[in-house]
């Protein structure tokens, strides 16, 4: 999807493109008006459609224009275009997220040796601020795992096998993840590499925004600092922190402009304020975790019931 992303379009064509037959790019002028009712009022796409015809891969290029209303009609629009050409795997790959070629081959070649899932994700790194920095996210609820790598909603659909298959929010499809493979290909993703006002812009036009927790704009973007934590917009101590990156990129990321951030110091006032903020991250986080682990164990219960 082309919005707002003229700094990584032609870097993100670049990277993957070999290796497909067909690039669909969906463009809209306006963001969707689902989560947010007034962003159109407010923000409208800065990305020149233009700028696609500098692509050498031009020629592959096919792009899906409109007006949606959530984030899931304009991939659906996608995901018709290429059911109509008649494209077996669709692979869902944003305008910021970037693959080594042996990475990227390695996902092809897992769909290859086990083509009948429905869907296919992958382990992808989100980074911080800039190429320096990356999420380091808690594997249990206890906050004694954590790790740089997290896991995407989805690397791939088989439009093949499953005719029905569709989005149903954001890109996650109307299968469950229990029924999807899991492949190893990594992905880099400049999730938050935004400057200030496109992080703003992202947060009150993305399907999310209606997850954002108030003051997190302030507390944990702008006023971030190394020793931040709970950084998560939605659930502040999935990523319990930025770490430094010190692995390889893609030669797509090279030379890649890095945006200047404005930086609020906080007064002891409202790093007290911040403090209450993170303790009441902290308790939405266990419950909800907790909720889950009672429905997953209901939902067991019920299986066993039923076999």
């Amino acid at each position: 999807m082309y919005f707002n992303a003229e700094r990584t379009i032609l870097r993100c064509i670049e990277n993957t493109a070999e290796y497909v037959d067909i690039v669909y790019i969906a463009y809209s002028e306006w963001p969707w008006s689902r989560y947010n009712t007034e962003a159109r009022t407010q923000y409208r796409n800065n990305s020149d459609i233009k700028l696609l015809q500098q692509s050498k891969y031009i020629h592959k290029i096919k792009i899906i224009e409109g007006i949606w209303e959530t984030d899931e009609d304009q991939r659906n629009a996608v995901l018709n275009a290429a059911k109509s050409d008649g494209i077996d795997y669709l692979i869902v790959q944003d305008a910021d997220e970037f693959y080594f070629p042996d990475e990227f081959e390695k996902n092809i070649n897992g769909i290859r040796q086990q083509p009948h899932f429905p869907y296919y994700y992958n382990p992808w790194i989100n980074f911080w601020k800039n190429l320096e920095y990356v999420t380091l996210e808690r594997h249990n609820i206890i906050g004694t795992e954590f790790s740089i790598y997290s896991k995407s909603a989805n690397f791939a659909m088989n439009l093949r096998d499953y005719k029905d298959i569709h989005f149903t929010y954001s890109r996650q499809p109307n299968y469950p993840m229990e029924s999807a493979l899991k492949l190893d290909g990594v992905c880099y993703h400049l999730s938050y590499v935004y400057t200030d006002e496109d992080v703003r812009m992202k947060i009150k036009t993305w399907g999310h925004s209606q997850q954002v927790r108030q003051k997190w704009y302030y507390y944990k973007w702008l006023a971030w600092t190394p020793d931040s934590r709970y950084i998560n917009p939605m659930m502040g101590p999935v990523w319990e922190k930025a770490v430094r990156f010190d692995g390889r990129l893609p030669k797509e990321l090279e030379n890649f402009p890095i945006p200047d951030h404005q930086h609020i110091q906080l007064s002891k006032k409202e790093k007290l304020m911040e403090l209450f903020y993170d303790t009441n991250q902290l308790r939405i986080y266990v419950v909800h975790h907790l909720k889950g682990l009672v429905a997953k164990k209901l939902k067991l219960g019920q299986y066993k019931a039923t076999r």
